[in-house]
């Protein structure tokens, strides 16, 4: 038994709770620290069960949410990636989790969840291949920090009560930028990034802490919903750079000629040839073990993906982490059922407020106009289904995502066709949901290809084609929804000093002049990105894109 193996034995047996876990800016009970430590060391040692789509978070304590996100954070070697311990780390998420509010929908819960999806991409779909491991630690952070400080009542409903939130970022991406100034003022509190540059100094590749930064703002603000055409636009690209060209290709089937020639003249020299063949590919593959690999062999036949720069991967993390913000229509029924029932139970709300303040009503949030079948329905195939045929085009193995759409499909079906009182829809009165849940997503005009979900209104381009997946060949371009909601001018009242967070204000917790200016940077500099655009849509051009571009960044693919 390896020492590593004795160790983690050593602790796994013990039967008092001890603990080598040391808080600095938080307490737990002993108890609770013995199941963090337990909870993460099976994940870090791989005896924990395979995380898979079908990974229920809900009916886990807060305990073993921090001992899985800090498993899956050591798993992926993100403390050596930063150059932080295990211990302060856990600091970290259990005052990721005081950020968080205790909404329906967006709470701790759905932020474990979407890290939770984000590691088994990583992980068990191999996406892990094509990033590097800061990429992947910016990635985690990312994904546990997503909606923090989210108030349960959505862009559209912040600008339309002119909140403080509103104001503070300028009708802006709202909630994303709210969440990335938390999360930026959480990084400094506990001073996690303090080693980073050492730390990627000695893996090889120095970055700062401000490029760390603002990977990880890029990724949070790209969960707007205004950023989904685009995004699935960029995973075309993406598919098409790494695909073969018709010259490889070509060339690739002359060699299955010649072995085709080889084989009826000389079948045993073939049989030498595999063998001879077989050896130098496994001997070169074990020299390079820790390079990115996208290639598939099989005798003279060898297709090798071209590797992603440094832009290419921070788009692919920002595709990464959206999938799994709507990755709830695509797991197994049970899962998709519960955070429906989640989502639905805050929009009603958010609908409710709209009616109590005379505001707008946001599509698909009318309780007595609404259908969670229709929703559920229209979300996944106008929206989802086309990201995630995409997504299984560059991630084989995703494939039984869109499978379980498919299925999920037939369930919501089968729901509308029962007869209408046998599917009321949730009371939020009733008080008969857990108090968890999930990532920000969904819900649909029935009226029309307008869909409303967490962080404002898709609107559906009329001449996109949306059941037809992004795809190496013959990818669309300019495929991009309105504008955000929560930038588009609508009729308001003024909010009194008196309203609290009942009405959708959230708190603000924490405040630091220095992620705020890193945040100011950013979204400057996003707003330029979206004027720029704005002035090209209204400009003949060409949109065609060599397919080895030299950067997949928004920047320059506009």
């Amino acid at each position: 038994m390896s020492l590593a193996s004795l160790i983690t034995a050593l602790f796994l047996d013990r039967s008092e709770p001890t603990t080598m876990l040391v808080l600095r800016h938080n307490t737990l009970p002993a108890e609770d620290l013995f199941i963090v430590e337990r909870t993460m060391l099976k994940f870090a040692n791989g005896s924990y069960s395979k995380i898979s789509p079908d990974f229920e978070v809900l009916n886990k304590s807060r305990a073993e949410l921090y001992g899985s996100v800090l498993g899956m954070f050591i798993r992926l070697k993100m403390d050596m990636a930063i150059g932080a311990t295990a211990s302060q780390l856990l600091d970290f998420i259990i005052d990721v989790d005081h950020g968080y509010l205790e909404n329906p929908y967006h709470s701790f819960f759905h932020a474990v969840d979407v890290t939770a999806v984000i590691f088994y991409m990583l992980n068990d779909l191999e996406a892990a291949q094509h990033l590097s491991t800061l990429d992947m630690a910016a990635l985690l952070i990312a994904a546990l920090c997503h909606d923090i400080g989210h108030p349960g009542y959505n862009n559209v409903y912040q600008v339309n009560r002119k909140t403080d939130l509103a104001k503070r970022y300028k009708n802006t991406s709202v909630l994303e930028s709210h969440s990335c100034t938390l999360t930026m003022d959480l990084l400094t509190h506990h001073q996690l990034l303090r080693r980073l540059k050492k730390a990627s100094q000695d893996a090889g590749k120095v970055v700062t802490e401000q490029q760390f930064r603002s990977s990880i703002i890029k990724m949070i603000l790209a969960t707007d919903m205004i950023f989904h055409y685009e995004l699935q636009e960029q995973l075309g690209t993406i598919i098409e750079y790494m695909s073969p060209s018709d010259d490889e290709l070509s060339a690739t089937d002359d060699d299955v000629d010649d072995v085709d020639d080889v084989l009826a003249n000389d079948l045993q020299d073939i049989d030498k040839h595999m063998a001879a063949t077989s050896l130098s590919d496994s001997k070169q593959e074990s020299q390079t073990t820790d390079q990115p690999s996208t290639s598939t062999a099989s005798v003279n036949i060898k297709v090798v993906a071209l590797e992603l720069d440094d832009k290419q991967r921070q788009t692919l993390c920002n595709i990464l982490l959206h999938a799994a913000d709507i990755s709830n229509t695509v797991r197994p029924w049970h899962l998709c059922q519960q955070w429906s029932d989640l989502v639905i139970e805050e929009f009603f709300r958010q609908g409710d407020a709209e009616k109590l303040y005379s505001l707008p009503l946001s599509p698909g949030m009318d309780r007595n106009e609404t259908t969670q079948y229709s929703v559920s329905l229209k979300f996944s195939d106008y929206v989802v289904k086309p990201y995630f045929e995409a997504f299984a085009e560059f991630l084989p193995a995703a494939g039984t995502f869109v499978d379980t759409l498919s299925a999920n499909r037939a369930q919501w079906e089968r729901i509308r066709d029962r007869p209408l009182s046998a599917t009321p829809p949730p009371n939020p009165e009733e008080n008969q949901l857990p108090q968890a849940i999930l990532p920000k997503r969904p819900i649909l005009n029935p009226t029309g290809r307008r869909v409303s979900v967490a962080a404002g209104i898709v609107v559906i381009p009329d001449h996109a084609n949306i059941f037809r997946p992004a795809s190496a060949r013959g990818h669309r371009r300019g495929l991009h929804g309105a504008r955000s909601s929560s930038q588009q001018t609508l009729p308001t009242r003024s909010m009194t000093d008196d309203e609290t967070l009942r009405n959708g204000e959230a708190v603000i917790r924490r405040k630091s002049d220095e992620p705020g200016f890193t945040l100011k940077q950013s979204m400057q500099a996003e707003v330029e990105r979206k004027q720029q655009e704005q002035s090209l849509l209204l400009t003949p051009q060409s949109t065609s894109r060599s397919r080895r571009s030299s950067s997949l960044d928004p920047e320059t693919t506009k």
